[in-house]
């Protein structure tokens, strides 16, 4: 007979009752038999190959990761644009260039709600246009969840170069 495992988490638990909106945890995929491994930035990952993994982006209501290009800097500080003109600050620990294996090349930036902070500047971003719309925490948290459940695999982009006008990538 073989051994049911049940959910350890209250988050999956909930996720199973239909209690939550947290998708299913792309780690625990049972078609691969590669390792799980701790990454600094991610936590527990799923690797199908050398340089490729599946990652959870949400965890939990307060926390999520999400992949976008909606980075910019300001003053030598790296900053998600979440409007027109208003944006978060970011520690250089909080995001993480990521290339995807269809070749999506963008970033990943861990989002906390309460650290969710938005500072609104005097001009607008020329780089990016929201139409006058903002994203919030919450907004930005539904964008993970969609991106989890897109089941994408990802590869380290490498490091960057925080300029004072723009982010480089370092090889």
């Amino acid at each position: 007979m073989a051994k049911v495992s049940r959910p350890t988490t209250r988050a999956a638990r909930e996720a199973l009752a239909g209690k939550s909106d947290i998708p299913e945890s792309n780690v625990q995929v049972g078609e691969f038999t590669k390792m799980k491994t701790k990454d600094p930035f991610f936590g527990e990952v799923l690797h199908t190959t050398n340089k490729y993994f599946y990652v959870d982006q949400v965890k939990d209501n307060d926390s999520a990761i999400i992949m976008t290009s909606n980075i910019a800097v300001v003053k030598g500080n790296p900053v998600l644009v979440t409007g027109d003109n208003t944006a978060i600050y970011l520690k250089d620990w909080q995001f993480r260039r990521m290339i995807s294996k269809d070749g999506i090349d963008t970033y990943a930036v861990k989002i906390n709600r309460n650290y969710f902070k938005e500072y609104t500047f005097k001009s607008n971003f020329q780089e990016l246009s929201f139409g006058g719309k903002k994203d919030t925490f919450d907004s930005l948290r539904k964008v993970a969840i969609e991106q989890q459940k897109q089941k994408r695999l990802w590869k380290s982009g490498g490091r960057v170069i925080i300029q004072q006008h723009g982010i480089i990538p370092y090889a």
